[in-house]
């Protein structure tokens, strides 16, 4: 049995997740800018003897302030993998544009950190 469920992608899009059963996904963006560098990951993972999602965010970068990274983890049971309405604008910028309904994951937040490598430096 497949699990499906719509994410809110770091392109800025809608996009639905299939997962096998304990198939774990990862979609990970890097790019520079003018004030340095940015990442941004995020993982779905199917755990099947909890019959969950866990999603996993991490981002990393440089800018003006210095660097800073973080992490969110969340989880979500199969049974609530459509629990959230939401609406999804289709053919965005076009003449027939339209929203959709659609059914997001409600995401628990399990755990989070950041590391802040100024203010460490700053003694902080």
């Amino acid at each position: 049995m497949n699990i499906r469920f719509w994410e809110f992608n770091q392109n800025c899009n809608w996009v639905k997740i299939t997962l096998r059963p304990g198939q774990r996904l990862t979609h990970r963006k890097a790019w520079n800018h003018e004030e340095g560098w940015s990442v941004q990951e995020e993982t779905w993972e199917s755990c099947i003897p909890e019959r969950q999602v866990t999603c996993t965010r991490f981002s990393d970068g440089r800018d003006c302030d210095g660097r800073l990274t973080t992490e969110d983890q969340f989880v979500c049971s199969w049974e609530e993998l459509k629990a959230d309405r939401g609406l999804m604008e289709v053919d965005p910028g076009l003449r027939t544009s339209h929203e959709e309904e659609i059914w997001r994951p409600n995401w628990r937040r399990m755990d989070s950190w950041q590391r802040d490598y100024f203010a460490e430096a700053m003694g902080y």
